[in-house]
């Protein structure tokens, strides 16, 4: 006897297997997007050491003075001043980003090609002052060329999201 063509030759069990399939399936992709995410979260503030003199905006302790304000937005008169103490994520992305201008600026004479800039900067932040994953992070996204070194630094340091960013709390 000849099967019929238009019937249905799956066994009861057939559909069940499938449907268990597609839930694996589902649940492998889901996994695979979770650790993604989780392995490429930036750092934000856990990337910087721990604070032990926050930010004061009175200055009421061990401030200095930098100088007046002239007439700025209405603020004609007021003192500029700063507690070098502070070591809260902010201050030390800001030494972390001072400690790669300052390497710049002193070796800037010498990169007059775009390979020898990209290779100023990533020796520079190689060299910096910043935390280690984040020196690492850089490392891996950057090369030799200069579009690629600006992409990771942006990406690492300075972009709106950038992974190295500190993140209030």
């Amino acid at each position: 006897m000849a099967e019929d063509p238009g019937k249905n030759n799956e066994s009861p069990e057939e559909p069940r297997k499938r449907k268990w399939l597609v839930v694996f399936l589902l649940l492998v992709v889901l996994s695979a997007l979770l650790f993604w995410l989780l392995l490429d979260r930036r750092p934000g503030i856990n990337a910087w050491e721990q604070t032990t003199v926050p930010y004061d905006s009175e200055c009421a302790e061990d401030c200095k003075e930098v100088g007046e304000l002239g007439e700025f937005h209405g603020l004609d008169g007021a003192i500029l001043r700063y507690n070098p103490a502070v070591d809260d994520p902010i201050a030390q992305w800001g030494d972390c980003m001072e400690s790669i201008l300052a390497c710049m600026d002193a070796g800037a004479d010498g990169a007059t090609s775009p390979e020898a800039k990209a290779a100023l900067v990533n020796n520079c932040v190689a060299q910096s002052t910043c935390p280690k994953t984040c020196i690492n992070r850089f490392a891996r996204l950057t090369s030799q060329k200069q579009e690629d070194v600006d992409a990771a630094f942006t990406d690492v340091f300075v972009g709106d999201r950038a992974w190295c960013l500190p993140v209030e709390e």
